[in-house]
Parts: structure tokens; C-alpha cells; sequence
């Protein structure tokens, strides 16, 4: 009979574990740095619920500081994943309550966790809204297809399947969901270039303003609306750049960071709080 010798086996776990990592980051869009020429490089890990601004935000202080930043894009399951086992320097996630976890799970340094900015779960429909989808309810009607994101990696799926049973209409609705994207990037992509012929989707607010040329925002009333969610980001615990990734931290949440997040129609926790009854994780 064929034995397999502890060399052989230390040998093979490497090659698995090596085979996940190279997979994990082909799952990702990893941007290349707009300061090529800087020795200076953090690697960060973004979720896509704020890759528009996030895009910005980095651009903005790579010209201004000289230093590079490997961005990597997912969902916030994929980009948690993906820092425990590659290691990097920064992690930005798409809810507090993920943000918590990451730091229970030993990934970042709860001191340097600060919250960047908030959003709320909307319905997202293409341009001239040939649906016809104008209120929650709307999307229980018979033939109307939906798109969310997956629930058990993506924020907005979760929180879109949370939104629905609070108004008693998971039942109703659950049929009608034809895509569960693995971000919300791809969602949205899929609802402006027509992929899957979604109707509708309920995603964050902030969409709207990602492609107001070709999507219409449809914002539930307050009452209806459980817990909206905001942004944090911090430092991962083995970061060898850790004082840059906290200035880059800082530079995100001071005036200057948080204006770019306020173009694209990110919100303050108080001025969120005008939509949702509560922030996830508060």
C-alpha cells in the first residue's frame, strides 16, 4: 500500500494552503498604485461597498503622501478571509459588527478601528424604472426579478434579507430573487448593464450616486427600515507599516477623506439615523 510521508504531507498542506491564497486574490480586483515610483507600499483590503470613493480617497493621498497602496476589492467575507491569511496592512469592512468580529478573530488592532462613513438600504431600480417599483411591497408582485447580494458574505444581502422579514414579506419576496452577487460592486454592475434582467435591486443608498445616469433611487421611509450600517477601518495586527497605515487611517477620516465619501451620498451616524431606527453593531 502507498504511505505518504510527513515530508510529503508538510509539503502537500503548503501547496493547498498556497493554492486558497493565489485563488483568493485572483477573486479581487486589485488596483495598481497611482505612485509607481514610491518605495512606500501598504496593502489594503477594501470592502466593495465603498469602492468608488475608497478609488478616490486612495488616488488622493498616494499623489499627496508618495506612498503606494495595493488596494484589493470583495466583499467584506472575502476581504476578512483574505487578510487572516495573506496578512497586509489595512482592512476596511462594510459594517461595525464585521469590523468586531475581525478584531475578535485576532486580524486587526481594535485601537486603531475608526468609523468612516454610513450608509442605508435602499431599492435600486435602472433608469425610467420600467417596473413600475415604487415602495417594498412592490417587490412581492408576481415576475418581478430582484437582485441582492449573497447573505452569507455580503453586508447588503444580509441586510436586505433582515429588511424584508422586519416588514413580514420574506415569504413573499424570496421567489423573486433571482441574483445573489458576490459584492455589492457586482451587483450594481449587473443592475446597469443588464445582466440577469434585474428589476430591482435592494441595495446601499449610495449606488444611486455610483451611476445616477442610468439608475433611479428609490429611499424607504425610516419605520420600515431596521439598521442601517457604516464603515470602519483599521490596522491589521501584523502590519509591518503600522504608524503609515494609522496615517492613512487619518487621512481618511479627516475633512479632506470624508469629503470624497460625502460626494457620493455617504452619510454621517447622526444624519443616517434620519433613515434607519438603528446603526448595525451600535
Amino acid at each position: 500500500m502507498f504511505k505518504i510521508s510527513s515530508a510529503q504531507v508538510i509539503i502537500l498542506v503548503f501547496i493547498f494552503i498556497l493554492t486558497i491564497v493565489v485563488a483568493l486574490y485572483h477573486e479581487f480586483i486589485i488596483t495598481k498604485p497611482n505612485n509607481p515610483n514610491s518605495d512606500k507600499i501598504l496593502t489594503g483590503y477594501f470592502s466593495a461597498i465603498a469602492q468608488v470613493p475608497w478609488s478616490k480617497v486612495i488616488e488622493l493621498y498616494e499623489l499627496e503622501r508618495g506612498v503606494r497602496i495595493e488596494a484589493n476589492y470583495g466583499s467584506t467575507g472575502q476581504v476578512i478571509t483574505l487578510a487572516s491569511i495573506a496578512g497586509g496592512d489595512l482592512l476596511a469592512v462594510a459594517s461595525i459588527e464585521d469590523m468586531m468580529k475581525a478584531v475578535k478573530l485576532g486580524i486587526v488592532d481594535n485601537s486603531t478601528v475608526r468609523i468612516v462613513s454610513c450608509t442605508v438600504p435602499a431599492i435600486i431600480v435602472p433608469k425610467g424604472n420600467p417596473a413600475g417599483i415604487y415602495s417594498i411591497e412592490d417587490l412581492a408582485r408576481p415576475g418581478v426579478r430582484i437582485g441582492i447580494g449573497d447573505p452569507k458574505s455580503v453586508v447588503i444581502g444580509r441586510y436586505a434579507v433582515e429588511l424584508l422579514k422586519y416588514n413580514d414579506l420574506w415569504d413573499d419576496v424570496k421567489d423573486n430573487i433571482v441574483v445573489h452577487a458576490d459584492s455589492f460592486s457586482t451587483l450594481m454592475a449587473m443592475l446597469v448593464s443588464g445582466q440577469g434582467s434585474l428589476d430591482a435591486i435592494i441595495g446601499w443608498h449610495v449606488g444611486y450616486y455610483w451611476y445616477p445616469d442610468r439608475t433611479e433611487l428609490i429611499m424607504l421611509s425610516r419605520d420600515i427600515v431596521p439598521k442601517a450600517t457604516c464603515i470602519a477601518i483599521g490596522v491589521i495586527n501584523d502590519s509591518t507599516h503600522k504608524e503609515q497605515a494609522l496615517d492613512f487611517i487619518n487621512y481618511v477620516t479627516s475633512n479632506e477623506g470624508i469629503s470624497v465619501f460625502d460626494n457620493y451620498g455617504y452619510m454621517s451616524q447622526v444624519e443616517v439615523l434620519r433613515y434607519a431606527q438603528s446603526i448595525g453593531g451600535r
